[in-house]
């Protein structure tokens, strides 16, 4: 998978960020009273993704594996939840399908993980480059109950086992504070 499946959820950490903080590769959210924290290996570069202000990208070390992760505006969500998780639905949409070509949809899961509860959706896809299999990936969950969170995978299909260990960890990792 090559850096431009990210271009439309990658960031800038410097620039976007008043609210989320990295301390090595741990991302919380907000940086005051977090609701949220991820921890990525070492060797997996973490950046702040400069279209979406609480947003971050992480790639295993040769590129195969991304995920993206932000929260959807509070505001937004405090004002209409339902209708903020239906955009959000809709922006994964449409990254998938700028993205990649023939996503098949598997089931959807619903799951908890360190006390969060997490709705899934998942499929298979071809890469739109160079047309190499692809999983997608998305989640959906709210530590809180007030904070949404979007977090998306995009994985080459080998690169799960050679990653096991490290994705293992990445989701051992996400807790509320």
């Amino acid at each position: 998978m090559n850096k431009s499946m990210v271009a439309c959820v990658s960031i800038c950490l410097c620039l976007l960020f008043s609210a989320t903080c990295f301390a090595g590769n741990t991302f919380r959210h907000p940086f005051a009273n977090p609701v949220l924290t991820i921890t990525f290996p070492d060797s997996w570069p973490v950046k702040q993704d400069p279209d979406a202000q609480a947003g971050i990208i992480a790639n295993s070390p040769d590129e195969e594996i991304e995920i993206d992760l932000w929260a959807l505006d509070n505001k937004e969500v405090q004002q209409n939840p339902q209708k903020a998780l239906d955009d959000a639905v809709r922006e994964v949409a449409g990254l998938i399908i700028y993205w990649v070509d023939d996503f098949n949809t598997e089931e959807t899961e619903r799951f908890s993980l360190n006390g969060i509860d997490f709705y899934e959706l998942s499929g298979t896809a071809k890469d739109k480059e160079d047309g190499s299999p692809v999983k997608v990936v998305a989640h959906f969950f709210t530590p809180d109950n007030k904070t949404i969170f979007v977090m998306m995978y995009w994985g080459a299909e080998d690169a799960e086992a050679k990653y096991a260990s490290d994705l293992g960890a990445i989701a051992k990792s996400i807790r509320k504070p």
